[in-house]
């Protein structure tokens, strides 16, 4: 009883430390001395374009908690190979201020919040099973980066589906008069949503700001962290320095990228017989040979062959 009542204050105790983090960091979040009127926002507008779009409202309401949390992680760099876990999270769509340090925190809050609410279970049932405590630990920490892994397998099909339509688009609106800059605004605003109009209204946002062409694609490039992408923004930047027609290129490009998916779903579709044999062979096989074999067994019992 003495451990159940431990655990129980334990488990309650960790959730109200987090609820009182929170609250403490979102009133220093909107508190905060600064003789700057607009810094709140500035660091608003900076975490919403630092995650994924359906993730802003979550992140922004625990983002004090998680900066709070990850302070200590930055002394981890090397142990924790953060290089590697930047180059996931670019590829998921997670940008500054969001590294590697506050992914970690988001993965241990997790953590504890699963810790706690399942030794608050135990307690509630009256079971003395505290080692699920440690084992739902340490299974939503490794989930979080299989979502991630998950997040970025999305987050590249989108991009691939929709890079030869705003290729399209560019297209049309460098023939009808535009520059490129126009163009890909003009494309940014007809396009459909998705991974790629997001990646799309940053390129606009830093060509209004003054950053040149040039080093906008480059940026382009390494948020998407795509092979297919790198080359149209390569062959823009050789087709502007050289004078070339931009139109002609990005339609080439534009051709080239659906052949590629099309060989793509060509592989997909003769992989799929072979990621279909298991499932038969445990599944559909046995149930076909017992339903032919049931009627024939029980007409050999009915004749006294079989006893």
């Amino acid at each position: 009883m003495n451990s159940s009542m431990l655990s129980y204050g334990l488990a309650v105790a960790s959730m109200g430390v987090c609820l009182m983090l929170v609250v403490a960091r979102l009133a220093r979040f909107d508190h905060r001395p600064d003789h700057r009127s607009d810094a709140p926002r500035d660091r608003t507008v900076a975490l919403k374009h630092a995650v994924p779009g359906n993730l802003t409202g979550l992140f922004r309401f625990v983002w004090p908690l998680i900066e709070f949390v990850a302070g200590p992680c930055h002394g981890l760099n090397a142990l924790l190979m953060f290089e590697r876990q930047q180059q996931q999270l670019t590829r998921a769509g997670f940008e500054e201020p969001f590294g590697p340090a506050q992914w970690l925190a988001c993965r241990l809050l997790l953590s504890l919040t699963a810790a706690s609410l399942v030794a608050m279970f135990l307690v509630v049932i009256g079971s003395d099973r505290w080692w699920l405590m440690a084992i739902s630990t340490a299974l939503i920490f490794a989930l979080a980066n299989a979502w991630l892994e998950r997040r970025a397998r999305q987050r590249r099909h989108e991009l691939l589906s929709q890079l030869p339509f705003f290729i399209d688009l560019t297209v049309i609106c460098l023939e009808s008069g535009l520059n490129l800059s126009a163009a890909i605004e003009q494309a940014v605003r007809q396009g459909p949503r998705g991974a790629l109009l997001r990646e799309l209204q940053k390129v606009t946002i830093r060509l209004r700001s003054g950053q040149s062409i040039r080093q906008t694609l480059e940026g382009l490039a390494q948020a998407c962290h795509l092979i297919q992408i790198d080359s149209v923004v390569s062959s823009l930047v050789a087709a502007q320095a050289s004078g070339s027609d931009l139109g002609q290129v990005l339609r080439a490009l534009a051709q080239q990228n659906r052949d590629e998916r099309y060989f793509e779903a060509e592989q997909q579709a003769m992989r799929a017989p072979v990621k279909m044999l298991l499932p038969l062979l445990l599944f559909v096989f046995p149930c076909t040979f017992l339903i032919l074999l049931f009627p024939i067994a029980m007409r050999l019992m009915s004749e006294g062959i079989l006893k």
